[in-house]
């Protein structure tokens, strides 16, 4: 990662995906050149150099993942006893964020005399240490002069780095979490009628059960829409009563397990 980049001369992204604030208070653009040119000129507003990110929390064992009543590996949630207080700093560009975020583009903005562009560093109470790695590691890869790594969401990282983006208004990267999670519900429409369905189901359940705790509420009604058009097949009608003995549907809350039921059509435990 090169902290010390200079701006990017363009996104590799379209005009028209460009963070939403670009347009805010403005008519649309006329034509794709007039958008190249507003994105451009919003891009050259934007502050670019090292920035610190503080965060106070960490996974007190590094490759811990959540073990289900057999001992299986389950779903990688983290344990509130295996969460602990740990005062980490992570680097990135003040690009990277600004380009993203209205909300740091207002922290890291020189003019309007807040400490944290001061002292270029932000403090992100509560946040994960993994987390926000994964998410400046993430942002960075939309631009070249910053990164050139490949990073990729899966079944630990996409829910957490969601939560993230909504917090900060990251609407691009935010689409792009929610593209991953619909890829997931096509495989489970893809895999109805076999046996390997179940597993998917599972990982369904495990994405459920994260929105519903990081009140991600939009992703949450998307699932529960996609598990309701699986279960409205006929083939899942007759097994429906399979989902109570998963792992997954086990560890949801009351309320979730309620609204499972309520796409199932069918009164479960």
């Amino acid at each position: 990662f090169n902290l010390n980049a200079q701006p990017p001369q363009k996104m590799s992204l379209t005009p028209f995906e460009f963070p939403y604030w670009a347009w805010r208070n403005v008519s649309p653009p006329q034509s794709v050149s007039d958008a190249e040119q507003r994105v451009k000129e919003e891009m050259a507003k934007l502050t670019c150099g090292p920035v610190v990110l503080l965060v106070d929390y960490e996974y007190n064992l590094s490759d811990y993942m959540e073990e289900d009543d057999d001992g299986a590996i389950a779903d990688g949630t983290p344990i509130p006893d295996r969460v602990i207080p740990k005062n980490t700093e992570i680097a990135t560009n003040s690009y990277v964020l600004c380009v993203h975020s209205p909300v740091f583009r207002a922290m890291l903005n020189k003019s309007a005399n807040f400490k944290e562009a001061a002292e270029a560093r932000i403090e992100l109470p509560g946040k994960l240490a993994s987390t926000v790695r994964f998410v400046v590691k993430f942002l960075s890869t939309f631009f070249a002069e910053f990164s050139n790594e490949t990073v990729a969401f899966n079944s630990s990282n996409v829910m957490p780095a969601m939560a993230f983006f909504k917090e900060y208004q990251m609407v691009s990267p935010l689409a792009k979490a929610v593209k991953f999670i619909r890829s997931e519900c096509q495989r489970f429409h893809n895999y109805l009628n076999h046996q390997s369905v179940t597993p998917i189901l599972e990982s369904l359940l495990h994405y459920l059960r994260q929105a519903a705790e990081m009140r991600i509420d939009e992703v949450e009604c998307l699932i529960l829409c996609e598990i309701r058009v699986g279960f409205s097949s006929s083939n899942m009608l007759n097994s429906v009563e399979k989902v109570t003995s998963l792992g997954a549907y086990k560890r949801l809350d009351p309320i979730t397990k309620s609204k499972v039921c309520a796409v199932c059509q069918k009164n479960l435990p």
